[in-house]
C-alpha cells in the first residue's frame, strides 16, 4: 500500500454495500412507484 495506490475491492464492496439498501427499498416497493408515477403523469 501506497500514497497513489487505491484497494479497488474495499471501494467496490463499500459502494454495494451502501447502494444495496436502496436498490431493496425500490425492488420492494417497485409496484406502489410505478402506479404512483403513472398517476401522476395521467390526469
Amino acid at each position: 500500500m501506497g500514497e497513489y495506490n487505491t484497494d479497488w475491492g474495499v471501494l467496490f464492496s463499500g459502494l454495494t454495500l451502501s447502494a444495496a439498501p436502496i436498490i431493496l427499498i425500490y425492488i420492494v416497493l417497485s409496484r406502489q412507484f410505478i402506479s404512483g408515477m403513472t398517476s401522476g403523469a395521467i390526469k
